[in-house]
């Protein structure tokens, strides 16, 4: 950056003070730039952090709910497992009802038939 000026009445060491002016002023304005563009770059590496840990704490949310799913569906897998089991038992014990009251029918029979027998002899 060039500066032009023109000093009325100066001494020949004035015109040093203002490039001394000049140069400070100028060296100030380089440093707010600097100083407004690391700001501008902390700036967006904050919403950038802050971007990331929303996305985070949504996928951590999601990673949760689908966890809490897979558990409920494994209870679900397991309760009808349990509920298949005890089909199975109680078909079993029908069958074994069954069997018992064919047993217990067959026995009166052939008791029956012996009795009736024995009377008659």
């Amino acid at each position: 950056m060039i500066y032009l000026l023109t000093a009325i009445g100066l001494t020949p060491g004035g015109s040093s003070t203002v490039h001394i002016y000049t140069q400070t002023i100028h060296r100030t304005t380089q440093l707010t730039t600097i100083n407004n563009n690391n700001n501008n770059t902390i700036n967006s590496k904050k919403n950038t952090i802050n971007n990331r840990t929303t996305q985070l704490t949504i996928r951590t949310t999601q990673l949760t709910t689908d966890n809490t799913i897979n558990n409920k569906n494994s209870t679900i897998n397991n309760n009808n497992t349990i509920n298949s089991k005890n089909n199975t038992i109680n078909n079993s014990s029908t069958q074994l009802t069954i069997r018992t009251a064919q047993l217990t029918t067959t026995q009166l029979t052939a008791r029956t038939t012996q009795l009736t027998t024995e009377q008659h002899n």
